[in-house]
């Protein structure tokens, strides 16, 4: 284990969007081999990674008449704008955003 990161540890280079899985870290340590969606496979420095926050983002819904509901909570930053560009696509009229989870918010 390098750096507290291990083969198979879902992670990003630090301030990129998507994420991608650990699949070889060398040796010493300092650098490592992560696998992208599509089979896309970059080698970087372990300091240039981080790992994916643990489901902390949620996507919400507004409809005509303004009522909010939260649709799916528990989510990465990718999981939840993935949602949320998928929602949009179907074409309905409803409002969809994400967004940090705020435990203030109720539960539904």
């Amino acid at each position: 284990m390098a750096h507290g990161f291990k083969v198979g540890d879902r992670v990003r280079r630090k301030g990129d969007v998507g994420y991608g899985t650990i699949e070889f870290i060398n040796g010493p340590g300092t650098h490592c081999d992560i696998r992208y969606i599509l089979g896309v496979t970059q080698s970087l420095y372990i300091t240039e990674i981080e790992l994916e926050e643990p489901g902390v983002w949620e996507v919400w819904r507004q409809d005509d008449h303004g009522n909010k509901v939260r649709i799916q909570w528990k989510l990465s930053e990718f999981d939840a704008k993935n949602l949320k560009n998928m929602l949009e696509a179907r074409g309905h009229k409803q409002m969809y955003w994400y967004e940090r989870s705020n435990e203030s918010h109720p539960r539904y």
